[in-house]
């Protein structure tokens, strides 16, 4: 079975890449990870050719890890723009869906 993993991160390298490559190895499948933020402003504009590689790549895998740091409850923007660009009614038909979400305790120093 073939897995990708989507990361919304704006930042590449980040623990959410880490944490979709962790989640597909403990399923036991091979991972592509495609890192939202090397999109660049391609994203934002139509027809952009990286884009719509990237699209292509998930639509034909059968395994789809959604992976986002939380940011005020919820996936991030970059997340949001990239599952757009699926169609509506057949954007991720028969593929097994995985949403990771990843969230950051702030802690206090001794006191």
């Amino acid at each position: 079975m073939k897995a990708v993993a989507v990361v919304g991160n704006p930042k590449t390298a980040s623990r959410t890449h880490d944490a979709a490559e962790r989640l597909a190895a403990d399923l036991g499948f091979d991972c592509e990870v495609l890192e939202v933020a090397t999109l660049g402003s391609g994203l934002l504009g139509r027809g952009d050719p990286e884009v719509t590689a990237v699209v292509e790549r998930v639509r034909f895998a059968d395994i789809v890890i959604a992976a986002s740091p939380t940011y005020k409850g919820t996936y991030t923007g970059p997340l949001k723009i990239i599952l757009d660009r699926f169609p509506t009614a057949t954007g991720l038909a028969d593929q097994v869906a995985l949403p990771l979400m990843l969230g950051a305790a702030k802690t206090r120093a001794a006191e």
